[in-house]
């Protein structure tokens, strides 16, 4: 069997490999005050939990406010936006399909190894994991109510579902 990569292929391997570094935290980012670093290494900014200025009993943010939170800080990241295929087309902002469902892919595995790694005693894997799960569902069926534009993304998350 035939392993060799071309140039084309080292780039993007690599490029992957950074933007997943950049990116490994971006559960915990999503839910906790932090200011993030983007995939450049410039800052970005803070991201803020939905329960930061809530009292300690408030509740979790929720999958949709955790896929919210996660699409903003990734299109503040050009190289995100670059493999996500984001581009401006009779000015409008779209995304490439299949790179976005790529990209959910990798998050996916990025958030259950993180998960996987960090001792909780207070919730179970399976229910971190789940979590996981149901965050990036948010961030799929956003991208189907989207029609690929950057906008309907956003507002497929922005919008109450209740």
């Amino acid at each position: 069997m035939d392993m060799e990569l071309n140039e084309a292929q080292v780039q993007r391997a690599v490029a992957t490999v950074r933007l997943l570094v950049a990116n490994e935290n971006w559960m915990s980012a999503s839910t906790t005050p932090s200011t993030t670093v983007t995939s450049a290494g410039t800052p970005a900014a803070a991201i803020t939990s939905a329960t930061e200025a809530a009292p300690l009993e408030a509740e979790e943010p929720s999958p949709r406010e955790i896929a919210a939170l996660a699409l903003e800080m990734w299109m503040e990241d050009v190289e995100v936006q670059r493999r996500l295929g984001v581009n401006r087309y009779e000015g409008s902002l779209w995304f490439n399909k299949e790179a976005f469902e790529e990209w959910l892919w990798w998050m996916y595995a990025v958030a259950v190894a993180q998960e996987a790694a960090r001792e909780d005693m207070g919730t179970p894997l399976g229910k971190r994991i789940a979590n996981c799960f149901a965050v990036i569902h948010e961030l799929k069926m956003a991208e189907e109510a989207s029609g690929y534009r950057v906008e309907g993304l956003v507002k497929a998350l922005a919008t109450d579902q209740g």
